[in-house]
C-alpha cells in the first residue's frame, strides 16, 4: 500500500494543479452564468416594457386615425352642406330674379306699334318716324 501512494503522489502532485485551474474556471463560469441570467432577465423586462409600449402606441395611433376621419368626414359633410346652401341660396335669389323680373314684365305694357298704314312707308313698308299730329301739317310722300 505504500508503494501505492509513494506512486500516487506525483500523479496527485501533478493533478493537483489542473484540478485547481479547472475548479477556479467553473467558478468564473457560474459567475459569467449568473451575469448572463441577470442581463437575459433585464433584457425581457425591457423587452416586455417596450411591447407594451408599442402596443400602446398602436392603439392611439389607430384611436387618432379614427378622429382624423370622422373629422375628415364631418368637414366633407360640413362643405357639401355649405356648397349646397350656397347652391340653394343662389337658386333662390335667381328664383326671386325670375319672379321679379317676369312680375316687372307683366307690370309693364308692351308697347305696340299702330299697324296701321299711316305710319308705314307706302313705298318700303319701313314705318315712318315723322309725327302724325293734325296740329303739324306735312305731307306723306
Amino acid at each position: 500500500k505504500p508503494e501505492r501512494s509513494v506512486n500516487a503522489l506525483p500523479e496527485v502532485s501533478t493533478l493537483s494543479p489542473q484540478v485547481t485551474f479547472l475548479d477556479h474556471q467553473r467558478v468564473i463560469m457560474n459567475v459569467d452564468n449568473s451575469a448572463l441570467k441577470q442581463r437575459i432577465a433585464a433584457l425581457a423586462q425591457d423587452k416586455f416594457f417596450k411591447d407594451a409600449h408599442y402596443e400602446a402606441l398602436k392603439k392611439e395611433v389607430s384611436r387618432l386615425r379614427q378622429l382624423y376621419h370622422e373629422q375628415q368626414q364631418h368637414l366633407q359633410k360640413e362643405m357639401h352642406a355649405s356648397s349646397t346652401g350656397a347652391y340653394d341660396l343662389q337658386q333662390h335669389q335667381f328664383g326671386k330674379l325670375e319672379q321679379g323680373s317676369s312680375s316687372q314684365m307683366m307690370d309693364q305694357k308692351p308697347e305696340i306699334s299702330d299697324p296701321s298704314p299711316s305710319h308705314l312707308n307706302t313705298t318700303s313698308g319701313i314705318p315712318d318716324h315723322r309725327e302724325n299730329n293734325s296740329s303739324h301739317s306735312h305731307t306723306t310722300p
